[in-house]
């Protein structure tokens, strides 16, 4: 049995190649995380060079706070995660 037939039997879920050959698990209760890899891709990684590794964790960890805090999320009804769960709680 090839590779992702063991990783299928070790987490239980079934292992798909969705666009561009990425592996994708698709569990009952588990988050698909592809809509936020693609846009981390596109809206992150592609668009910066970073010059050292210092760069790149400031770069990404000020992506991911205004991800997080300030950009809209369809899925939430346009508002940002941060919004949501304030008014969730």
């Amino acid at each position: 049995m090839g590779a992702s037939n063991d990783l299928d039997g070790k987490h239980g879920g079934a292992l798909e190649h969705a666009m561009h050959g990425i592996p994708m698990f698709e569990r009952a209760g588990q988050l698909d995380l592809t809509g936020f890899n693609g846009k981390f891709r596109d809206y992150c990684l592609d668009l910066h060079l970073f010059a050292s590794l210092s760069d790149a964790r400031a770069t990404i960890d000020s992506w991911r706070t205004h991800y997080n805090q300030v950009g809209p999320h369809r899925s939430l009804g346009r508002k940002p995660p941060a919004v949501f769960a304030e008014e969730a709680a």
